[in-house]
């Protein structure tokens, strides 16, 4: 028997570790734009990841349909974002092609992270129904804890450098899979005889279906201009209001 105080611990600790660990993985435009991107590339950085943000949360839903199993489903896609965070400050950024290079990794790490929110809204929803609990005094835990790790990385961040905030980011990510690992995995009932998921000929149709289409179409144009512009208008107040930083920001 679960102890409704434990899942309730448990939970409060996802929320705020996740949330927490994302504060301080949130500066990747600062990081690129010190390596030494251009705003160009940056744009195509974020029309790329946002087209992949579109199909990705479609994958993460469809592996979580088939396994029947969300909890396995966050603790793969944590696998997979944290090692790809870690290895972001890892990559050459004085190499040739080294552009190319990061537009291709930052869309991978999309294709874990966009969805990953989802995920966790979905499996906190999901047992605060199952065991009677508040959802909204849960997940402002975890707007707390984001607020908190936000304000501590800006203090901290002419100090340590961009660099570091992405390795951080990942060692927290670490006790938050373990917070999943004790999370209760709640589970779809599945009719006898019936597999878990959709079936091939559903998912045929739903591409077939123009209003679905058309909707995709118009969610990834909404998004490219949506991260564009949330990307420079942030970069560009950080640059007014912390001129100094960006000037020294390759001695950091």
């Amino acid at each position: 028997m679960r102890s409704a105080n434990r899942d309730l611990t448990v939970l409060i600790g996802l929320n705020g570790l996740f949330y927490f660990a994302w504060a301080w993985g949130s500066y990747q435009t600062v990081y690129l734009q010190e390596c030494g991107m251009s705003s160009s590339d940056i744009g195509i950085l974020n029309a790329v990841s946002s087209v992949v943000a579109i199909f990705a949360s479609t994958f993460w839903g469809m592996i979580s349909d088939r396994i029947n199993s969300i909890k396995k489903t966050i603790i793969i896609n944590f696998i997979c974002l944290t090692t790809t965070v870690a290895i972001l400050p890892m990559l050459p950024a004085a190499a040739r092609y080294a552009s190319v290079m990061f537009i291709i990794h930052c869309a991978i790490i999309t294709f874990s992270r966009s969805p990953s929110f989802t995920l966790m809204d979905n499996i906190t929803v999901r047992n605060c129904n199952n065991m009677g609990l508040n959802y909204g005094a849960i997940r402002s835990v975890g707007s707390l804890t984001y607020t908190l790790g936000s304000i501590l990385v800006s203090a901290l961040m002419p100090f340590m450098g961009v660099r570091n905030t992405f390795v951080i980011s990942a060692c927290l990510m670490l006790p938050t899979i373990g917070c999943v690992l004790l999370t209760a995995d709640p589970k779809v009932a599945v009719l006898k005889g019936k597999k878990a998921g959709p079936d091939k000929e559903s998912f045929k149709k739903l591409f077939k279906s123009y209003y679905y289409v058309t909707f995709l179409i118009f969610t990834a144009l909404y998004l490219i201009q949506k991260q564009i512009y949330c990307k420079y208008h942030t970069n560009n107040n950080n640059r007014n209001m912390c001129p100094e930083y960006f000037q020294n920001s390759r001695r950091i």
